[in-house]
């Protein structure tokens, strides 16, 4: 039987279709570092729209939301990517005309929009090569690894016995002919 302990939570759910409901309301549109005419155009759009949604509508956005994630989590329950290129794609369109707005979906999303939510962590990426943010993360459940910088759930964390770094398997068994896997690739002394 497979352990509840890694699977993602409505904790997580309710943390992303927050930020979600949020992001709607003042949606960035940054294509790039330097902002293109198109995405000057859409800003200036979705300013002149003054988009307001009423907090009854918010919530049955993000109530949406929520019920599509936990439909989502019965076939991947530790992780899930949602996002959004230009425009929405089914599931936030649904979430959306959920609300019963008369306003262009298209101009209310921000623009290149990834989100990845796992068990105890919920990060976004808003814009074209914009960083990744944690807007939530559980220490009980993640910790970051040294090397990679990536943040891991803890089953996939070991510790380098030497440096006593915090390592994910993935950086510690890089080449399995020559890394004894208990040690970080710059304290193994038979790394090349």
């Amino acid at each position: 039987m497979e352990s509840d302990v890694y699977k993602i939570t409505e904790k997580e759910l309710i943390i992303a279709a927050k930020w979600w409901g949020e992001a709607i309301r003042s949606p960035r549109f940054e294509n790039d570092i330097n902002p293109t005419i198109a995405s000057v155009f859409a800003t200036l759009h979705a300013e002149e729209s003054h988009f307001s949604f009423t907090p009854e509508q918010i919530k049955i956005f993000q109530e949406k939301i929520i019920e599509n994630l936990k439909s989502r989590i019965k076939t991947s329950p530790r992780r899930i990517c949602i996002g959004i290129d230009y425009g929405p794609g089914k599931m936030f369109s649904e979430a959306f005309e959920a609300m019963n707005t008369r306003q262009n979906s298209s101009f209310c999303f921000p623009w290149k929009t990834n989100m990845w939510i796992k068990p105890g962590y919920v990060s976004v990426s808003c814009g074209y090569r914009a960083e990744i943010q944690d807007i939530y993360l559980n220490s009980d459940f993640t910790e970051k690894c040294y090397l990679c910088s990536q943040i891991k759930h803890k089953s996939s964390i070991t510790e380098c016995n030497i440096c006593k770094k915090k390592i994910c398997y993935t950086c510690s068994t890089i080449d399995y002919s020559k890394y004894d896997e208990s040690l970080c690739p710059k304290c193994n002394p038979n790394r090349f």
